[in-house]
């Protein structure tokens, strides 16, 4: 999420505006980048959020594999933009249902840009 405070040069009053940003990839694995960096750029521009300060907070969750797995054959089943692309089913190991049992761990930074 990027947040912009921003100050009206005329008046004084000081605003705040927020918006979520998106990610090349919202998923990623970590497979095969044992002890190496992971690069990930926005795909939204920030510069109208840059005003009297900003600051950027990521959020990163460690998840299960099942919780990975469901996840993404959402985005490839939702992603129905060509109309000859093959049906992928939704990963899922629900007896009778759809979806996941998981767990996952949530760690966050906050970035100061100005």
């Amino acid at each position: 999420m990027v947040t912009g405070y921003y100050t009206n040069l005329n008046t004084g009053n000081t605003w705040l505006q927020s918006e979520y940003v998106r990610f090349d990839q919202e998923y990623l694995t970590d497979k095969g980048f044992d002890g190496k960096e992971i690069v990930q750029s926005t795909i939204d521009n920030l510069n109208p959020f840059i005003g009297d300060s900003c600051f950027v907070k990521i959020n990163l969750l460690n998840t299960e594999k099942s919780y990975y797995l469901y996840h993404k054959s959402l985005d490839n089943y939702n992603n129905g933009e060509n109309p000859f692309a093959e049906v992928t089913p939704v990963f899922s190991y629900v007896t009778g249902g759809l979806g996941v049992v998981a767990a996952c761990t949530i760690d966050s930074v906050v970035i100061r840009i100005k």
